[in-house]
């Protein structure tokens, strides 16, 4: 049976490929990945988007029912070359990071297993933004990461 983690990670690149042609910039570069950042040689004009898995899930057991329940994350990283001066294409990347985060915070059911969306968390940067300033402003490279927490309760 596949690691429940690796379920998550699957249905999550299957969720925003089924969304793709609805979002706000329908031609993106979409891969499971082990790193979040692309390096910059690597960066085209048009948005990278890398489904990491961060961390392995953690368990924590229930008491009163001797039940246990695992959160699982799961990172999206958004990268694309852009001037720091186009207001335009940042808000475009802002708004294609929130259709990509609303195509995965759903509950859903994968080969048995009950998984449902419990929070998401913005990788913030130092200066408390949803995105990187220092990449933006010295690089010319949009990054956005955030990270799904899924949750499974099992019964014993």
């Amino acid at each position: 049976m596949a690691d429940p983690h690796v379920l998550i990670w699957n249905d999550i690149l299957t969720n925003i490929l089924a969304d793709e042609s609805s979002y706000i910039i329908p031609d993106i570069d979409i891969e499971q990945a082990a790193l979040p950042r692309e390096r910059l040689e690597d960066l085209a004009a048009k948005p990278k988007v890398k489904v990491l898995i961060p961390s392995p899930g953690e368990t924590e057991r229930l008491i009163r029912n001797k039940s246990s329940q695992t959160d699982y994350p799961i990172q999206i990283a958004i990268q694309q070359k852009i001037s720091p001066d186009d207001v335009a294409t940042f808000k475009t990347l802002m708004e294609l990071k929130g259709q990509i985060q609303n195509s995965c915070e759903n509950d859903f059911v994968t080969s048995g297993f009950s998984f449902s969306w419990l929070r998401t968390e913005p990788l913030r940067d130092k200066n408390g933004l949803a995105y990187s300033y220092e990449d933006l402003y010295n690089k010319g490279v949009f990054s956005s990461i955030f990270t799904l927490f899924f949750r499974s309760i099992k019964t014993k």
